[in-house]
């Protein structure tokens, strides 16, 4: 049975691999961009054709479900294996907190510690309350129905698919830094 760090390591390295495929498929789409009849177009378009249903045109290699599957991994799975003074360490980082605290919650949680926003976020991927609006706008939302404090609404936090990517990495790095204190 593995310890909790070597858990810790294992998952922040699938992690790491989604960050590098995030960073592949930016790559490939930018270059598709620059060269719309050109290789990376064409593989786009060639994968397009055998998995959308709505094909043409082909969808952005960076798109919703990137971000989607980056946040469960990284706010969910990843998150299981941190202990709470981790989590503490990683929402006090500068960059992390600085993003977190730009966010901004509407309803009974409002105007929200870093914390709020951030357990907001984890607990509204992990019971399936993440809506993506028009525009790539991901709304997490949640609310507490039993308990000590249930609540009469919801609470809500509404990101442009950019800065959840943006938020996204530097919680990686943020964690990198648990996990290879030395680097």
């Amino acid at each position: 049975m593995q310890n909790k760090f070597q858990d810790l390591k294992q998952r922040f390295h699938v992690v790491q691999l989604a960050q590098f495929n995030a960073k592949v498929l930016e790559g490939l789409q930018r270059n598709a961009k620059n060269s719309p009849s050109g290789p990376f177009q064409v593989l786009i378009d060639l994968c397009a054709s055998q998995t959308i249903s709505a094909f043409p045109p082909a969808p952005s290699t960076l798109n919703q479900s990137v971000h989607f599957s980056m946040a469960y991994l990284t706010l969910v799975w990843l998150w299981e294996s941190l202990t709470e003074d981790q989590v503490k360490a990683i929402v006090s980082n500068s960059r992390v907190s600085k993003l977190l605290s730009d966010f901004q919650l509407e309803g009974p949680r409002a105007p929200g510690t870093c914390e709020v926003k951030l357990k907001l976020m984890r607990n509204a991927l992990s019971h399936g309350k993440v809506k993506i609006n028009d525009g790539f706008v991901f709304e997490f939302w949640d609310q507490r129905v039993s308990g000590k404090t249930p609540e009469v609404d919801s609470t809500h936090l509404l990101l442009k698919s950019e800065a959840l990517g943006e938020f996204l990495t530097e919680f990686y790095f943020a964690t990198s830094d648990i996990v290879y204190p030395n680097k």
